[in-house]
């Protein structure tokens, strides 16, 4: 039996058990168990628990509060297991999600304000006991609870073992190339799953964030197909001769904005996209 057939028959495994509502399971039955090594020969780091596996709505069983915005992002199961070098342990989370955009979407939301970047993966970032980054539609969440040389060590160890090992792809979601890139604020990509700005019918939504002349501007990008979001926009600011600068006359409007400065978002092609702090010159 080859590999890709092995792994063709366990993800059918986790779909079911999904479907079942989900619950533990053992590592067979874990499609990500692969991406876990056994042991870094030339690091002594080795594994030393089972990898333990939770599907669908058994998330909350492990996770303290937070299941819910996993699962607006696409989640499928999560493995757990734990590697130690002398008395120092890493505890190893591999999150699997349906798509790379979902799994995108959950990192940006847990990505601290100015985080410490690190070269592995699509992104990611780092703390004095943690590592995290994604890989396709998988999110590597390493843990020590060693603040020191050593547990640094080993999290730079198997985040560099697991990045090199994991042969996937690498980039982030496309609707990110549409983006520019001068003048952008580093690790600002956020993928925003529902009621972006509080307004419901802006769902998927695709921010960056800018610095120009000293000011922090946020630049949003959705699909709008059928100009749905842009008339329930429209319903709530008003037509803006402003915004006829930018877009065309009528596909779009403005709204002022006590808290996050005014907002122009307008019509282009097949999608809604927006400035936020927007100050006309």
């Amino acid at each position: 039996m080859n590999y890709r057939l092995i792994m063709m028959i366990l993800l059918l495994m986790a779909v079911l058990l999904a479907a079942c509502g989900g619950e533990q399971t053992e590592t067979e039955s874990s499609p990500v168990a692969v991406f876990f090594p056994e042991r870094l020969e030339s690091f002594d780091l080795v594994r030393n628990s089972s990898i333990d596996t939770y599907v669908g709505d058994s998330l909350y069983e492990y996770i303290n509060g937070g299941a819910e915005l996993y699962h607006l992002y696409g989640f499928e199961l999560v493995s757990t297991a734990s590697y130690a070098r002398g008395s120092s342990e890493v505890i190893l989370d591999i999150y699997q999600f349906k798509t790379h955009v979902g799994c995108f979407g959950l990192y940006s939301m847990l990505r601290p304000e100015e985080p410490t970047g690190v070269e592995h993966g699509a992104e990611g970032f780092s703390s004095s006991t943690s590592i995290n980054f994604i890989k396709a539609r998988y999110l590597i969440r390493l843990t020590t609870f060693e603040a020191g040389e050593v547990g640094t060590e080993n999290l730079n160890a198997l985040a560099a073992a697991l990045d090199q090992g994991m042969q996937v792809q690498d980039d982030l979601p496309e609707m990110f190339t549409f983006f520019p890139r001068s003048e952008m604020i580093p690790y600002t990509d956020k993928i925003h799953a529902e009621a972006f700005l509080g307004h419901q019918f802006l769902t998927d939504v695709y921010t960056r964030d800018f610095r120009f002349n000293g000011e922090v501007v946020t630049l949003v990008l959705t699909e709008d197909p059928d100009s749905v979001k842009l008339s329930e926009w429209q319903k709530i600011t008003g037509p803006s001769e402003a915004s006829s600068r930018l877009f065309v006359a009528g596909e779009a409007a403005l709204l002022p904005d006590d808290y996050y400065g005014d907002i122009l978002a307008g019509r282009v092609r097949n999608f809604f996209v927006g400035v936020i702090n927007y100050k006309p010159e």
